[in-house]
């Protein structure tokens, strides 16, 4: 009977794994036919990141740690912030889950109700933006500097363990963002909803978890977790695994799908059709 279970869920993680890949291989093709259009786009990704860590250059001139974390310790950490905001971007945000307003007014969730796969999959998953994979990038080359320049020699545990902190971190910062999106049906006459998760998580994943202190450690770690997928995942590649808050994470990660799964169910309960 378990062995059943898990096989059962095991094929449906590879549909929908396979689905998602076919999604990116799409939006690809579609992106290089207008190539032109492409490296505008991955151009301005770029730059975005560019200025972005040009704020905490400025800022590295002016102290020599911020909470523990020196300049390449940062630059570590913006690395892995950096591929976290743009596969958040291309995967999550763009074509998804800033679209939900107009598909739930126009009537389109209606049809997308009657696909053969989950909705909550297609609203907020379903149309990658290319760009924002190829942007990624420039997120690995700054972790790889910042390696080399602490003349750190990363264990493969410690990989390992940096990737399952990005991973569930990952998965929960999806959750706080589709969580304040999903408010749209409750609050159909504004546009706003998916943003407000949005700019959450981008204003804060970029921090150092150790700069939280008190009450807003308690909001930043458990209510909206935010410190687990750059920060956490930063820190292991530098100083090793802290099983400890592996564990937190864990936990904090099934509570966060469990959220989203429950506000989506009331969410839809209480849809009306705007064919109705």
């Amino acid at each position: 009977m378990e062995h059943s279970v898990i096989s059962k869920l095991t094929q449906k993680i590879y549909r929908y794994v396979k689905l998602y890949i076919m999604s990116i291989k799409y939006s690809a093709q579609v992106d290089f036919m207008y190539w032109v259009n492409l490296i505008i786009s991955v151009l301005v990704e770029i730059l975005y990141q560019i200025a972005f860590f040009a704020i905490f250059v400025v800022i590295m001139t002016k102290t020599s740690t911020i909470s523990g974390w020196g300049p390449f310790d940062i630059m570590i950490l913006l690395g892995v912030d950096t591929i976290t905001s743009e596969l958040l971007t291309g995967m999550v945000i763009v074509w998804n889950t800033r679209e939900l307003p107009t598909k739930i007014w126009s009537g389109e969730l209606d049809r997308l109700l009657l696909r053969p796969i989950h909705p909550l999959f297609t609203l907020t998953l379903g149309r990658p933006y290319f760009p924002s994979f190829i942007s990624a990038i420039v997120g690995v080359i700054l972790i790889i500097i910042g390696i080399s320049k602490l003349g750190l020699v990363v264990s493969l545990l410690s990989i390992v363990g940096s990737a399952i902190f990005f991973v569930l971190g990952f998965i929960m910062v999806y959750c706080i963002i589709v969580d304040f999106s999903l408010l749209t049906f409750f609050f159909q006459d504004t546009t706003t909803m998916p943003r407000i998760g949005e700019r959450i998580v981008y204003s804060f994943t970029s921090r150092p978890h150790t700069i939280f202190d008190g009450v807003l450690k308690f909001i930043f770690f458990f209510i909206l977790p935010v410190v687990y997928v750059s920060s956490f995942s930063a820190q292991t590649l530098i100083s090793g695994i802290n099983f400890g808050w592996m564990l937190v994470a864990i936990v904090m990660t099934v509570i966060s799908v469990f959220i989203t799964f429950w506000i989506w169910k009331v969410a839809i309960k209480n849809y009306s059709s705007a064919s109705s």
